[in-house]
């Protein structure tokens, strides 16, 4: 008796596994295929929608200042950046870098450490809204 109720228990076990393969096979019908995406985009792409904002403002020679940029209204920051102007190497250090208080732009402050005026410049990166 238990040879055959251990049968029927194998027997069971491997019509389940069986049946579990089945369903779960790539002949299921094409709407449930993640391969391939035929729903409308939930989002417009983002080609010409990303947009860099530039600002610039001299430091005076050993004092310290600050610049900010910010987003066109309606679009949204995505982050920022500070630095001196490209190619110039100052003497110059970071003091703060964070978002505006407006919540729509950068905020960069610098100490100039040189004997000379410095540029400086603040950038942010905006998502402008799908026209």
């Amino acid at each position: 008796m238990n040879i055959a109720r251990s049968a029927g228990l194998i027997v069971t076990g491997m019509v389940a596994g069986i049946m579990l393969v089945i369903s779960c096979s790539d002949d299921s019908p094409g709407n449930a295929d993640a391969a391939t995406c035929d729903c409308p985009a939930a989002e417009p792409p983002l080609d010409g929608r990303l947009q860099v904002v530039k600002a610039t403002a001299e430091v005076p020679a050993n004092s310290n200042g600050g610049q900010g940029a910010q987003c066109p209204v309606g679009s949204q920051y995505l982050g920022g950046g500070c630095g001196a102007i490209n190619g110039q190497l100052p003497d110059i250090v970071l003091r703060q870098s964070a978002p505006s208080t407006s919540g729509r732009g950068w905020y960069c402050e610098f100490r100039n450490n040189e004997p000379t005026p410095v540029t400086i410049e603040a950038s942010v990166f905006c998502l402008v809204p799908a026209s």
